[in-house]
């Protein structure tokens, strides 16, 4: 990333944090927080206005003061290190690798697992998903699935809402009970740590106004600024009642995909019971010939609502 790009970054993480009053940060707050995390007054509003107009490189000192000033979780901390690199994201991967035959590679392992699956981008935009995912976790609810669609939503598919909206958080609350908090709270930071590098685009701050219409999202991602403790792993364990299924134990293991456009994530729920293995293995019998179902607009974002699923 450029030192404009960065510092747009920087100037959008800052706002994100509020006073007392819900004002937003100013960068005389910022500079005040980062001179508390150095333990020395170092920073200044001057200084932060020339970060963010991307007219000052930044040294050692003054980002990991701007890391802890900000209060990035670890998984948004190495993408904050990998975007302070000055090198843009699109060159990370080898210019040879196509992005739609790297999202087809993918796909095709996502219909050969014999595990409930699905494939998002880096702003958790659902993707794919197999056909064993949406019928273990019934997201009939939400209007995923073959034939359907939610454009008169927008951001229809992204993740998020697809857990935080109030309709499907009272669905995920039914069927998992006491892990329904823990379960949030993973898919949230996994969310935070996804998006950071996207924090200042238009796409992710249409997304973030959107989702912020959600109490529940407005609550978890807000919330990461009081956990004490910090989590260094990606994926979690998911643990629910299936009213078709029954009991299921699992944990959601990521597999990250470079492509010179973005990201691609992976994400497989794996058991960790025999009972949940041999669920698993009865759905993947009971639908051997189960196609992926593909949400179109990737790598191009096509905006809000814009999204349909497709078999492919």
């Amino acid at each position: 990333m450029n030192l404009i790009d960065f510092g747009k970054l920087i100037a959008a993480l800052r706002r994100e944090h509020e006073d007392e009053q819900g004002v937003p940060w100013t960068q005389e707050k910022l500079a005040e927080e980062m001179n508390l995390a150095a333990g020395a007054e170092l920073f200044s509003r001057q200084i932060i206005g020339s970060v963010e107009r991307g007219r000052r490189r930044l040294d050692k000192q003054t980002l990991l003061a701007l890391a802890d000033a900000l209060e990035l979780t670890s998984g948004e901390r190495k993408e904050f290190f990998m975007a302070a690199s000055g090198i843009d994201s699109y060159v990370v991967a080898r210019q040879d690798k196509v992005p739609e035959d790297v999202l087809c590679e993918l796909t095709e392992r996502m219909v050969r697992t014999q595990l409930p699956a699905f494939i998002m981008d880096a702003y958790c935009d659902l993707v794919a998903i197999n056909g064993a995912m949406v019928e273990l976790f019934d997201f009939a609810f939400t209007g995923l699935g073959p034939g359907t669609t939610q454009a008169e939503l927008p951001f229809p598919y992204n993740i998020t809402r697809l857990v935080f909206s109030d309709e499907s958080e009272a669905q995920f609350r039914k069927v998992m009970g006491d892990g329904w908090p823990v379960y949030a709270s993973e898919v949230m930071r996994f969310f935070r740590a996804s998006t950071l590098q996207q924090r200042s685009t238009l796409y992710f701050q249409d997304l973030l106004r959107a989702m912020n219409k959600c109490r529940f999202f407005r609550r978890y991602w807000r919330e990461v600024y009081f956990e004490v403790e910090d989590y260094s792993t990606i994926g979690g364990e998911v643990y629910f009642d299936s009213q078709r299924w029954g009991p299921i134990s699992s944990y959601f293991a990521v597999f990250t995909a470079l492509t010179p456009a973005a990201e691609l994530h992976l994400c497989v729920f794996v058991p960790l019971d025999v009972v949940t293995a041999k669920i698993f293995c009865k759905i993947t019998q009971q639908y051997p010939d189960t196609k992926a179902y593909r949400v179109e607009s990737w790598p191009d974002k096509a905006g809000p609502g814009a999204n349909r699923m497709r078999s492919v």
